[in-house]
């Protein structure tokens, strides 16, 4: 394959997977739509929690968003530390026991 090609090949997928990407967030955005929903139901159906009006809503659904942000956010710096031979290396074992 020549050096264009290759060039051609890269682009391709970096722009499938930016796609690929955005169609994940999007879908991300309708589930996030879905639980507001659900969460919005709850709290107007529950006695207790609506007699405290939007405001319980809202400071229950910002607690719960911060601590899986924070968790996401954890995580995604755990992945960042794993070395990269690492991996690589325990696949290839994987492999080769196979």
């Amino acid at each position: 394959m020549t050096n264009k090609q290759e060039n051609g090949v890269k682009n391709i997928k970096n722009f499938t997977q930016k796609y690929i990407n955005y169609i994940i967030t999007a879908l991300a955005f309708v589930v996030a739509l879905a639980w507001r929903d659900a969460f919005k139901n709850f709290f107007q159906n529950n006695k207790y929690l609506n007699s405290y009006g939007p405001w319980i809503y809202a400071v229950v659904l910002t607690i719960i968003i911060v601590v899986i942000i924070i968790i996401l956010e954890n995580t995604n710096e755990s992945i960042k530390n794993i070395p990269e031979d690492s991996t690589s290396d325990k696949r290839d074992s994987i492999d080769d026991d196979n």
